[in-house]
């Protein structure tokens, strides 16, 4: 271990050394067990750790699956240099790389409980604003329309092509019939077959059905928010609610104010929840 000076607070702090610069020294008398006993119990170890899976590459990790505590639980980014704000003490998040690593200026910390009813706040009353959500409807549709075509294009392109097959196939299978023959003919039958079916399977598959976005989505998404927001309150709504608010945000990005104190947030939401009814699946009740 050696110490060294950072030279940006000036305090000494422990480096370890290089493993090229370690020295080990096989010391057999301070074991604490025999080394049969040790073999043994690691081969047990490995046996249970194969028949469980244990080391699979595949297998899910544990910390992959937890369910989030909080609503802004891995979402709130900082602004400085795009690392996660995490846990600072019980109920503030700090950049995890300006705490960690020094790297980061941005030192600042905020309480999650504010930032949350912040967040809450603006998911209700700022995100779908109706003048933002007219615009997003106007481009969807736009967007939509020319997919459409697109696919109705490629579409007909598929009945010509089919049309154009299925004729090659009537004209050699009129010329067998006649008494034809000729090398390769069973070749090009088995092409053309091939192709037919190919064909058929793309003009059997449903078009998609056009999505139908409601009227008044904007008020529709304001009275969803709000009724999670109160099953999470009053806690009838459980892990459902609260996945279901998270759904609703990708990310918050926190950039220290140019006052220095504060924060300016970004609030980026994920349209495709927004819209979604699957987001707001959970039986939530209305309390007051």
């Amino acid at each position: 271990m050696q110490f060294v000076r950072d030279p940006s607070t000036g305090k000494r702090v422990s480096r370890p050394n290089p493993e090229s610069a370690w020295t080990r020294i096989d010391l057999p008398d301070l074991r604490i067990v025999d080394q049969d006993v040790w073999d043994r119990v690691q081969r047990r170890l490995g046996a249970i750790r194969a028949a469980a899976g244990a080391d699979k590459p595949d297998r899910p990790k544990y910390w992959e699956k937890r369910r989030a505590a909080h609503i802004l639980t891995g979402k709130v980014y900082c602004g400085c240099c795009g690392g996660t704000m995490t846990n600072v003490g019980r109920d503030y998040l700090g950049c995890n790389v300006a705490r960690k690593q020094g790297i980061c200026a941005n030192v600042q910390s905020t309480r999650r409980s504010e930032l949350e009813a912040l967040v809450m706040d603006a998911l209700r009353t700022r995100l779908m604003a109706p003048e933002l959500v007219a615009d997003f409807v106007r481009s969807f549709t736009a967007e939509w329309n020319r997919a459409a075509a697109e696919a109705s294009a490629g579409r007909d392109g598929v009945v010509r092509e089919l049309a154009t097959v299925q004729r090659k196939l009537n004209g050699l299978i009129s010329a067998l019939a006649d008494g034809f023959r000729a090398a390769g003919l069973q070749a090009q039958l088995d092409a053309l077959e091939t192709k037919r079916i190919e064909l058929s399977g793309k003009l059997a598959a449903p078009a998609p059905a056009q999505p139908r976005l409601h009227p008044n989505i904007a008020q529709v998404y304001r009275d969803k928010v709000e009724r999670l927001q109160e099953a999470l309150q009053a806690d009838s709504g459980g892990q459902a609610a609260l996945e279901a608010v998270r759904a609703l945000i990708d990310r918050v990005v926190l950039t220290p104010a140019a006052g220095g104190r504060g924060f300016e947030i970004e609030l980026i939401g994920e349209i495709a929840s927004m819209i979604s009814k699957r987001c707001f699946a959970a039986p939530l009740q209305r309390h007051g």
